[in-house]
């Protein structure tokens, strides 16, 4: 998911790994993945004993651009090189770094690539091209038969109907507006273009809609979205308002694909600009946004209550419970009014 969402501003990423970093072997996994998702990944180590914060504090700017220019590595030259100094003179070592490089480059889409890092190899390893094509075209041909029997596995003849369709609770939308501001701007805070920080404390707008939910003891009724609303709330309750950084380390991959969606959706507006179409200050919408969004949600909680009030009364037809349901429905009724107004104002 975070590779997805990194490819949306770029297919040129660079790593930056600490001088002393452990665990170096640990990280090809990851970068076989960019790989395999068409990323030109390349490497920077920073010298033993430095990351990039106390390299960037210790030098000037120019020197932290050339450094980082001058050492960058594709990964394939990075794994090499890193790889043969474990392997030293131990040819049986030596073979193992052969077939591992070729297995990364086997996860580069295309034949090109491939080619040109096979022959970057073979100048690392100083030995002939062609057994490392022919290693290449090994593991090509494994993974393509791997395939096969995956496809040929399974049933061809057995037709099944086909699934019902998941039906979404009335307010998702709603919910999924609500949730995804939250992710995208929770740890701003509600304020205006006028906002003067020697009159008055600012509020987050997660605490503001945290806050705005427990007064009428709202909560999400899509599953996926009152998990992430409890997170949230235990962070706020322990004094801190997450910031998108704490929103993309989820673990449950349905949370990781909506964060992810949810914040790269964030810059779909960027080129307006460009277009001369010219938006107001995010500043001076993000009150009325805030506040429109979270009232369609309560609007949506009304309408659901209403629903279930008249499903009742229908129900109820010929006992005397239906002069209460009756009363209620004349109460939420009134209510689902106010709130129609109140939204309609912040529109």
């Amino acid at each position: 998911g975070q590779i997805a969402m990194l490819r949306r501003y770029s297919d040129n990423i660079t790593l930056l790994f600490d001088g002393d970093a452990a665990g170096l072997r640990a990280s090809f996994r990851g970068l076989d993945m960019m790989l395999e998702q068409g990323v030109n990944v390349r490497i920077v180590q920073f010298p033993e004993g430095e990351d990039p914060d106390s390299f960037a504090q210790s030098h000037t700017q120019e020197e932290l651009s050339a450094f980082l220019a001058e050492e960058r590595k594709d990964f394939i030259s990075f794994k090499t090189d890193v790889l043969l100094s474990e392997a030293g003179n131990d040819p049986l070592r030596r073979a193992e770094v052969i077939r591992s490089v070729v297995e990364s480059i086997a996860k580069v889409p295309n034949s090109i690539g491939r080619d040109v890092f096979i022959r970057e190899a073979a100048r690392l390893l100083s030995m002939d091209e062609t057994p490392l094509f022919e290693e290449l075209e090994r593991v090509l041909g494994k993974a393509q038969r791997e395939e096969r029997k995956r496809e040929e596995s399974k049933p061809t003849m057995q037709v099944l109907p086909e699934p019902a369709a998941a039906v979404l609770p009335h307010g998702y939308a709603q919910e999924k507006n609500l949730m995804e501001l939250l992710i995208k701007m929770g740890a701003k805070d509600m304020v205006d273009e006028d906002f003067d920080p020697n009159e008055s404390h600012p509020i987050s707008v997660a605490e503001w809609v945290v806050n705005e939910l427990e007064m009428d003891s709202i909560t999400f009724v899509h599953p996926m979205f009152e998990r992430l609303h409890q997170d949230l709330k235990k962070a706020l309750d322990e004094g801190f308002v997450p910031d998108e950084t704490w929103w993309v380390y989820r673990t449950d991959p349905e949370e990781i694909a909506f964060v992810t969606q949810a914040l790269a959706e964030k810059y779909a507006l960027a080129d307006w600009k460009r277009k001369a179409i010219h938006l107001p200050p995010e500043t001076s919408m993000r009150i009325p946004l805030v506040q429109e969004t979270t009232m369609s949600l309560k609007l949506a909680v009304v309408e659901r209550k209403i629903k279930d009030i008249e499903t009742r009364i229908i129900e109820a037809q010929g006992t005397e419970g239906v002069d209460y349901f009756l009363d209620e429905l004349t109460k939420w009724l009134r209510v689902r009014t106010r709130a129609k107004e109140g939204l309609n104002r912040q529109i």
